[in-house]
């Protein structure tokens, strides 16, 4: 009924955006009739929707993964395999939802532990000719990595050399890295990478661990 009411509405021209409001009739519509086990005509409506959606966004990707449902529901898994990545981030049976979706928060609540610690850092960027050296401050700290606030420049991939400096160590720590993130600018403060520790000189770990565990305890505060 929704659909036919849209329908109308873009030929009276009395919606704001009647098109779309089809589209989401449409994809609502499908997703109810997948749910009632009729895969057939779901699939018939979330086609026409389709046809509706624009070749990007999320309107788009909504509808491409109610397809895959419908395409699992009709047992064809290799349709269904073929939304991945468009709209469906992945195909399961229903009889396996809970298993699966242990099996992908376990990674995630295996966060290590994370201390809001000010240290200097020298970095030096690995790889290619004239090795560019940056000094900075890490924001945060764990054992396997760090958020450091440093130049947008270094981009996703750039493999480091870091030397870390704590107060009550002679000589910096050592190791390497690899950049995975760059802070999001105008959400979070001020330009910034995350940084993953990929090796360690003798010690550094070790070093890191201990004073991350340190100020978690309360047994130091934060260096400024």
């Amino acid at each position: 009924r929704g659909l036919d009411l849209a329908r109308r509405e873009l030929f009276r021209g009395e919606l704001d955006d009647p098109e779309r409001a089809m589209l989401i009739f449409g994809r609502k519509l499908g997703e109810a009739l997948a749910q009632q086990g009729d895969y057939l005509d779901a699939e018939g409506v979330l086609r026409e929707a389709l046809d509706m959606a624009g070749p990007g966004g999320q309107d788009r990707a909504r509808v491409l993964g109610a397809l895959a449902h419908v395409a699992h529901g009709r047992s064809r898994n290799r349709e269904a395999e073929a939304y991945l990545g468009r709209g469906a981030n992945r195909v399961i049976a229903a009889e396996r939802v809970e298993q699966a979706v242990a099996e992908v928060l376990r990674p995630l609540l295996r966060v290590p532990a994370r201390a809001a610690l000010r240290l200097p850092v020298r970095l030096q960027v690995l790889g290619g000719g004239l090795q560019r050296r940056v000094v900075c401050e890490s924001v945060n700290l764990s054992r396997h990595g760090a958020l450091l606030r440093a130049p947008h420049s270094l981009i996703e991939g750039t493999e480091l050399r870091f030397e870390l400096f704590l107060p009550e160590a002679p000589l910096p720590v050592c190791g390497e890295a690899v950049v995975v993130r760059r802070t999001a600018q105008g959400r979070e403060p001020y330009p910034g990478i995350g940084v993953q520790f990929i090796a360690f000189a003798l010690g550094a770990e070790d070093a890191i661990k201990a004073r991350v565990d340190a100020y978690r305890s309360g047994r130091l505060r934060p260096v400024n």
